[in-house]
């Protein structure tokens, strides 16, 4: 996947939609998903392999996600968010 455009893909079933993002710990423009994910409206939007400046360029989210849950793993950049 290219760095600058993280790979993607919208799962559909039962009227619950569920958006996973792999946002690539290597990505400096975590922000460039906001725009797709707020286009979809999604039930849940998981945000995979993210770093600390990951989860402050998708604080937008949390208008309309304001639950999170963050599971960020010591020493490795194989961390995820749940919105």
């Amino acid at each position: 996947a290219d760095a600058a455009r993280p790979a993607t893909r919208t799962w559909f079933g039962g009227g619950f939609t569920v958006v996973g993002v792999n946002l690539a710990w290597f990505n400096e423009d975590a922000a460039r998903v906001l725009p797709w994910i707020f286009e979809r409206r999604p039930d849940v939007v998981v945000a995979l392999e993210t770093v600390e400046a990951h989860h402050a360029a998708l604080t937008p989210l949390r208008a309309d996600w304001p639950h999170v849950a963050r599971a960020d793993a010591a020493h490795t950049d194989a961390n995820l968010a749940l919105f």
